[in-house]
C-alpha cells in the first residue's frame, strides 16, 4: 500500500511540476506592416492607405475588425476590409471614383441603386470591389481579388 502511495504521490508532483514548466504563451504583437490599421499618405493629408497598397480610404472611415479578412500571397495584400462612417454616401462615391483613378485603376463597373452603390475597378490583374451602403451611417466594404471570384 505504501508503494502505491509513493507512486501516487510522486506522480502527481511529476504532473504539477510539469504544468508549472510549460510555457506560457503571450499575444503576439502585429508588426506595422501587417497590421490593419491605416497608414498615412504622404501624398494626401485627409487620405489614408487601406491595407491593399493602393487603395486609398477617407481618414473618418472607422473599421470593422470583425468583419475585416486581409491575406497575402506573393506579395500582393487581398480579402475585405470593412468600415463604417458619417461621410455621406454621395462624397464617398466621388472620393473613391477620383482616388482609384489617380491610382491607376480603371473603373469598369458603377451603380446606384438606393440606399447602395457598387464600384468595380481593374488593375493589371488585380480587381477592387467597393460597396458602399447608407443605414444612417454608411458602410463601405472594399474587396481586392486577383481574380472576380467575390463577385461569382
Amino acid at each position: 500500500m505504501s508503494l502505491l502511495r509513493t507512486n501516487f504521490f510522486t506522480a502527481l508532483f511529476i504532473i504539477i511540476f510539469s504544468i508549472g514548466c510549460v510555457p506560457q504563451l503571450q499575444p503576439v504583437e502585429r508588426s506595422p506592416q501587417f497590421s490593419n490599421e491605416p497608414l498615412i499618405s504622404p501624398q494626401e493629408p485627409h487620405t489614408f492607405v487601406s491595407p491593399f497598397q493602393d487603395v486609398p480610404i477617407p481618414q473618418d472611415l472607422k473599421e470593422v475588425p470583425k468583419e475585416t479578412l486581409i491575406m497575402e500571397n506573393q506579395g500582393v495584400r487581398t480579402g475585405m476590409a470593412t468600415y463604417w462612417s458619417r461621410i455621406p454616401l454621395a462624397s464617398l462615391d466621388v472620393f473613391f471614383r477620383g482616388e482609384l483613378k489617380k491610382n491607376g485603376w480603371e473603373q469598369t463597373v458603377a451603380f446606384t441603386s438606393e440606399p447602395c452603390t457598387t464600384l468595380l475597378f481593374k488593375k493589371n490583374e488585380l480587381w477592387c470591389l467597393i460597396l458602399l451602403e447608407n443605414h444612417g451611417a454608411t458602410d463601405v466594404r472594399i474587396g481586392v481579388s486577383r481574380n472576380a471570384s467575390f463577385i461569382r
